[in-house]
């Protein structure tokens, strides 16, 4: 009997046994998307620690943003060094893990926006690996620099002029995946200058899409949360949160249901909700 897969694309996500089997493929290239100091204390064998240098700016450096405008991505060829530097080439199969799914999903995402489709997600992360108790090496991993090709794919995000003239039509739903307090307004730690959301956007936090030993919830629960909020893998979906981080976990759920039209709106709410010619929604539905 053939095993039925979980998601449609079961194959974006991988479990910490695939990880064992295929360590030291030749084509798998393994990321660590934890800071440096808890790569140095110990990390999955053969991982090498994403090789992203401090920025001048007091954006994390994990979030792959542009240090000359920090509410989006960096460009192409800033990835493609990065991508080169790990080892990653346009033929890698790369595995990204971190103690926080929102950082793997963001490398995970930020590949698939720069055209490379063969890369995955650890399931459970770094947390899973050291709980199965699982080897780990304090070696620091220096891979031979290889030659990686970006080809931005456009249907991966959307800017904020294009969502400004569009956010209100009915075709598109709007996934915001901040904890509910960020959303409703009540809360705004970041202090933007409109808190609350972008008019008729859905709310998910984005932590509930694991279950409690932090590894994704099954396809069914997924789909059960997604159309409580009116939403689903066939819709036109712009995720977003406060910086596009953990954006990129709704869009990583969301293309494992089959989604092939979820877009991140990577200036998220750290620019809608700074800006005084765009609406903010406040308060409950």
């Amino acid at each position: 009997m053939v095993e039925k897969k979980r998601y449609a694309r079961n194959e974006l996500l991988v479990e910490p046994e695939w990880v064992e089997e295929h360590l030291h493929d030749a084509g798998v290239c393994l990321i660590d998307c934890r800071l440096e100091e808890a790569y140095r204390q110990g990390h999955i064998p053969q991982a090498v620690r994403l090789p992203v240098p401090p920025e001048p700016t007091n954006v994390p450096p994990l979030w792959l943003k542009d240090p000359v405008d920090p509410k989006h991505v960096m460009d192409a060829s800033h990835f493609a060094d990065l991508m080169s530097r790990a080892g990653v080439s346009n033929d890698s199969t790369v595995v990204c893990y971190s103690d926080k799914i929102m950082y793997a999903t963001r490398l995970w995402w930020a590949l698939t926006y720069f055209g490379h489709e063969k890369a995955k997600v650890l399931n459970g992360g770094w947390e899973r690996w050291r709980a199965e108790g699982r080897t780990v090496s304090t070696d620091e991993e220096k891979p031979e620099p290889s030659r990686f090709n970006p080809a931005v794919q456009p249907k991966r995000i959307i800017l904020f002029e294009e969502l400004k003239e569009r956010f209100a039509e009915p075709n598109v739903k709007l996934l915001n995946l901040l904890p509910h307090g960020y959303w409703s307004g009540a809360d705004n730690p970041v202090g933007n200058r409109h808190p609350g959301h972008i008019p008729g956007a859905a709310n998910i936090d984005s932590d509930h899409f694991l279950d409690q030993d932090g590894n994704f919830k099954s396809a069914a629960e997924l789909e059960a949360m997604l159309s409580r909020a009116g939403i689903s893998s066939i819709d036109e979906v712009v995720a977003h949160c406060q910086a596009g981080v953990r954006t990129t976990v709704g869009c990583f759920v969301l293309s494992m249901l089959g989604s092939d039209s979820v877009r991140a709106y990577d200036g998220a709410m750290a620019e809608w909700g700074n800006r005084d010619d765009v609406p903010v929604a406040t308060g409950e539905l």
